[in-house]
């Protein structure tokens, strides 16, 4: 994972998250992320290793000091496996046997299982890093303080058979190159998998995402995401062709009459929107996470034809989101029906650029970006004009990350043909993941495509007819 070395855009994105979720001021946020902390592991355990080399990088976009020497300033460490602390400050453990991590106060001792698969052991980093950020902050943080966490591995239904399973994911498509996009294919390289994989994003890489994007540095700034992304990460996939598409994905010439069209949809985009406008083509199957800011992550999945929830019926319009769209159409200076396409055209951005001349906007910089980034950005830089404003800021990269890592292990799951019956998983980043929160959620009578008998038959017919 490059390091970022974290620059101030994203070291604000980072304290703007921090702040929205306690409500504190910025400056208190920002302080808080200002530690020290260290990450000390059994240098002749492999699994040791990878969580301390996977935790530190996580780590670096989210802290802005991860230390290699021990000093006073360190205020956490966490240490790994067989390990002895370096430091005066609070000590996290790490240990990792019979399949359960443990992330304490006290110390375990022995040797972390060589046995795991690297897709849970980056799982179990996530965590761990989320340990010390959490202790990083203190009481503030609006969630239960545990003395101790532990996370049955075994549960992500990784077997060993499927470790060693050649993945073959024909001809998929990725939609969303950002945080969790990144995140899926940071664990998906882990699996010998093969095929072709349509990456599907027109947005360009910010300075503003080096907080939380995995595989991006400094040097792809203001490149685009799609790109990017099959660049940085097709040397890690020797079997699958990463194909770059800088596209809406319901604006690519594919889903005229190609018979691949959306049979396998990976969705990682950033709004609930979005996710309708993906599931309203139709796709044959469907794997989703989604994270809601830092508190929560849901994983969903549906194939076609199928009784179950699709996209539409998981993420509803509701009155909150309409009342969003509003709040950020008026600080825009666009129409709601514009925020509802969900990215930036050429009209828009000229509307935008008129509202704020001041903050020097292009065209190009404009045109493809989500207007739900936009608001971000801009609130970040206290611009906006508008005094109904919802501030909803991105997760930290340990929740993006675990989004995409528990999106990659579906996928994978599934794809190889492993027996899983639920559709719909939520999972904090800050508890242990309970597999009873594992459902089969039925579709929707409100929802616009499965109660709708035409829309149902159509798709039925389509899939059935290409299995």
């Amino acid at each position: 994972m490059p390091n970022p070395s974290i620059n101030p855009d994203a070291v604000k994105e980072n304290a703007l998250s921090l702040a929205a979720a306690l409500g504190i001021e910025l400056e208190r946020a920002a302080e808080l992320l200002n530690a020290h902390v260290m990450v000390t592991h059994d240098t002749g355990d492999p699994s040791a290793v990878f969580i301390a080399a996977e935790a530190r990088a996580l780590l670096a976009r989210t802290l802005q000091h991860v230390d290699d020497v021990a000093s006073k300033a360190v205020c956490v460490e966490l240490v790994i496996g067989d390990a002895l602390p370096q430091s005066t400050g609070t000590i996290l453990w790490l240990s990792i046997e019979s399949g359960m991590a443990v992330i304490a106060r006290e110390r375990r001792t022995g040797a972390t299982e060589t046995r795991l698969h690297p897709a849970v052991l980056f799982v179990a980093a996530c965590y761990a890093t989320a340990a010390v950020v959490r202790e990083v902050i203190g009481d503030g943080m609006p969630l239960p303080r545990r003395e101790r966490i532990v996370l049955n591995l075994e549960a992500l239904g990784i077997s060993e058979a499927l470790a060693k399973r050649t993945i073959d994911l024909g001809h998929a498509y990725l939609a969303g190159a950002g945080a969790i996009g990144t995140g899926f294919l940071w664990c998906l390289r882990w699996f010998a998998v093969h095929g072709i994989l349509n990456i599907v994003d027109f947005d360009w890489v910010k300075s503003r995402n080096l907080n939380r994007q995995l595989w991006y540095g400094p040097a792809d700034i203001m490149r685009r995401k799609a790109e990017r992304l099959a660049a940085l990460a097709q040397g890690s996939f020797p079997e699958l062709v990463l194909k770059p598409r800088v596209a809406q994905l319901q604006d690519l010439s594919d889903k005229d009459g190609d018979p691949q069209w959306l049979r396998r949809l990976i969705v990682a985009v950033d709004s609930r929107a979005a996710r309708r406008t993906l599931q309203s083509e139709l796709p044959g199957e469907v794997f989703d996470a989604s994270t809601t800011d830092i508190r929560e992550i849901i994983v969903h999945t549906n194939r076609q034809p199928t009784p179950l929830a699709c996209m539409e019926c998981i993420y509803p319009r509701n009155a909150q989101e309409d009342t969003r769209a509003r709040s950020i159409a008026a600080a825009l200076g666009v129409t709601v029906n514009d925020i509802r396409r969900g990215i930036i055209d050429q009209a828009a951005a000229r509307l935008i650029i008129g509202r704020y001349p001041e903050r020097n906007l292009t065209e190009e910089s404009l045109i493809g970006e989500a207007y739900d980034s936009l608001f971000k950005s801009l609130c970040a830089q206290a611009a906006l004009r508008s005094a109904d404003q919802q501030q909803v800021f991105a997760p930290f990269a340990f929740v993006s990350a675990l989004a995409g890592a528990l999106l990659a292990i579906e996928t994978v799951r599934r794809v190889g043909g492993e027996p899983v019956s639920y559709n719909y998983w939520r999972v904090s980043p800050w508890e242990p993941f309970d597999i009873r929160l594992q459902r089969r959620i039925p579709a929707s009578a409100e929802c616009e495509i499965c109660a709708n008998p035409v829309i149902r038959q159509v798709a039925a017919q389509v899939w059935e007819s290409r299995q």
